[in-house]
């Protein structure tokens, strides 16, 4: 069943199983499609302490990636309950690490920084005008910050971007490449070039 729509039974049986629930807020809601705000029940669900999770999917639309998938949480939910306590900042971050370790079966090995779990992390520039003033830093970030303020990404404790850009490939080159399939495909299909 799509869980934002959930009967009252179904609604007790996933409460009772202890069922991980995964949902896209940048995608579903911030798009127009209403599963965070028509029942409200996601929102019903991390209130009675169910892990829901955040993803980031989409479709051709560019929705942008976990921050903005943390963003759609903290903001949709508090927004569909009538409440700006339904998803605080660091539920809606939870949503996005330790619900999502969960959800994927990798609580053992991901989702918080512990010892003996992977390192893996982002590093946000909290030099940017828009922390200046802030008392509540992660806040600040969920809310008015992207997926391009991400400075470094750690996985498994090796930098994979580092100082904006991949330590893994040319992003020069492959944008160039990527020019190159566009201008290709719009040939065969007779777009615009």
């Amino acid at each position: 069943m799509h869980t934002a729509y959930a009967s009252d039974e179904e609604y007790q049986r996933l409460i009772t199983t202890g069922v991980n629930l995964c949902h896209s807020p940048a995608h579903y809601g911030m798009l127009g499609e209403a599963t965070i705000s028509e029942t409200g029940q996601l929102g019903r669900f991390l209130r009675d302490g169910v892990w829901v999770s955040s993803s980031t999917d989409g479709d051709i639309s560019f929705i942008g990636g976990m921050c903005e998938a943390m963003r759609g949480a903290h903001l949709g939910h508090n927004e569909a309950q009538n409440c700006n306590t339904a998803c605080p900042p660091t539920l809606a971050l939870k949503t996005a690490t330790l619900f999502g370790a969960k959800a994927l079966d990798w609580l053992s090995e991901i989702g918080s920084l512990e010892v003996g779990k992977q390192a893996d992390f982002i590093l946000v520039n909290n030099d940017d005008y828009r922390y200046k003033l802030s008392a509540h830093p992660l806040r600040t970030f969920i809310v008015t910050g992207s997926s391009h303020d991400v400075d470094s990404v750690m996985v498994a404790g090796d930098f994979v971007v580092k100082d904006g850009r991949s330590t893994r490939f040319d992003e020069d080159e492959l944008y160039q490449d990527y020019l190159k399939a566009v201008a290709a495909a719009r040939t065969r299909i007779g777009g615009p070039s």
